[in-house]
């Protein structure tokens, strides 16, 4: 008995085959060059995010701080969106920073870079966390309290003259200077944040898999049919043209007949 999905279901199914067979990974040795810059824009994010949220939310706690400041290091939900709009250039011999590409881009490994350094420089932060809480300081000093004092801990922050930092690499900047970010649509996006909350909430990784490439595309064209009111032919049509714009790629799945 095949299971109905939604059309939008469908399109996660093949957003999660192909998202995981070419999913980025971060350029080794960066987070060092890239952690002030990323700091700085990090904190600045997360605090407009918090106060977004802050009079929305009944009881608004240190958790859900967290958990926000967690979303906002994943360029794959939508708090972390804003690291898709930025590319990353070289500041001087030893930092690298980012800056504003104007558009929302494809999660490249620049972008998984800006996601790791992160991570790495903002999750865990108590200092962080409970500043957001006390609602004490403007943005400005939150930045510097953060990404030059250090906060509380007595170490430096990564944006301080006493933070030492070695020399970039050729190697990185020949790598970096290589890729070039690509536009991201927002119906992708969209489709990938969707698919990250389905994995949150506990879809089994691989799920897709019980379903060939055979399978899917017939699902699909029911879906098309339903939903957009077209006959037989119509549908097989559209789902062509997807296929041929590039929005679908159903060849990462295979036949039925070989699963």
């Amino acid at each position: 008995m095949r299971v109905q999905f939604s059309l939008l279901v469908l399109l996660l199914i093949i957003v999660l085959a192909e998202g995981k067979k070419k999913r980025a990974t971060a350029y080794p040795g960066i987070v060092k060059h890239l952690q002030c810059s990323v700091c700085r824009e990090g904190v600045a994010n997360i605090f407009k995010e918090v106060a977004y949220w802050r009079p929305k939310v009944s009881k608004f706690t240190e958790d859900d701080i967290q958990t926000r400041l967690e979303q906002s290091c994943n360029p794959r939900r939508r708090e972390g969106w804003w690291i898709r709009y930025f590319d990353i250039e070289k500041k001087d011999d030893r930092n690298l920073e980012v800056v504003d590409f104007g558009k929302a881009t494809k999660v490249n490994k620049k972008g998984q870079s800006i996601a790791d350094t992160c991570s790495t420089v903002l999750l865990g932060d108590i200092d962080l966390t409970a500043q957001l809480y006390a609602d004490k300081k403007k943005i400005g000093e939150l930045v510097h309290y953060i990404c030059v004092k250090g906060g509380d801990s007595g170490d430096p922050g990564p944006c301080s003259k006493k933070t030492k930092i070695p020399k970039i690499s050729a190697k990185l900047l020949k790598d970096l200077s290589s890729e070039t970010p690509v536009e991201a649509p927002r119906k992708e996006m969209e489709a990938e944040e969707q698919l990250v909350g389905m994995e949150t909430n506990g879809m089994p990784e691989g799920a897709f898999q019980m379903y060939g490439r055979d399978d899917v595309d017939e699902m699909a064209i029911d879906e098309l049919m339903k939903e957009g009111d077209l006959d037989e032919d119509e549908a097989r049509k559209m789902l062509q043209e997807m296929k041929d714009s590039g929005l679908l790629d159903l060849q990462h799945i295979p036949p039925a007949d070989e699963l």
